[in-house]
């Protein structure tokens, strides 16, 4: 699989400052992006516009070669996930169940993961180099 962010950029339409300019990357398959910068400076506007959450002003989000705008949104969230930083929560799920329910793509309409959505779940883990985390609660970990 090949994303790739071509010309991003992006300003809210209430405010004349950019908050993006001509952002350009692309990651292969088995690459791992890191977006780092102090608080307030862009990376989850990045985040929300690669994935269409926010529209680009300019630029586009491609996945394998065709812009995600194009992707039919059920064939797009089977190919890529976005779990978004929530600061309180209610349900005390572990790591392995909130990778699990990335799932959800897959499923149809109430079916609950099978043993083999969590064998997925687990080898994204493993490929992040993050299984260690597996069963520790997200209500004790860093959003971040």
């Amino acid at each position: 699989m090949q994303f790739e962010v071509k010309n991003g950029s992006f300003s809210y339409h209430n405010s004349s400052r950019t908050i993006l300019k001509n952002v350009n990357f692309d990651i292969s398959s088995g690459e791992i992006l890191c977006v780092l910068g102090s608080n307030g400076v862009g990376k989850t506007t990045l985040l929300k516009c690669m994935m269409g959450l926010q529209k680009w002003n300019s630029g586009e989000t491609l996945l394998d070669g065709k812009d995600i705008a194009e992707i039919p949104i059920k064939e797009l969230w089977k190919r890529i996930s976005y779990v978004p930083q929530a600061k309180n929560s209610v349900f005390s799920f572990s790591a392995l169940d909130m990778v699990t329910m990335g799932r959800s793509a897959h499923l149809g309409m109430f079916r609950q993961p099978t043993k083999k959505d969590e064998e997925v779940a687990i080898q994204a883990m493993e490929d992040c180099g993050i299984l260690w985390l597996k069963d520790k609660l997200c209500t004790q970990m860093s959003g971040g």
